[in-house]
């Protein structure tokens, strides 16, 4: 498995709004693993 330093440069995008407002803790710690997370609500 190839090491990456955290974050890794990369932004991750996450819906949140009144349609998306469940999510599992677990899930976006490890997606801010793979880079910066920034929410947005979608159109």
């Amino acid at each position: 498995m190839e090491s990456r330093p955290a974050g890794g440069g990369r932004k991750v995008y996450v819906a949140m709004d009144e349609a998306f407002s469940f999510y599992y803790a677990s899930s976006l710690d490890f997606l801010s693993t793979l880079g910066t997370v920034a929410y947005f609500s979608p159109p």
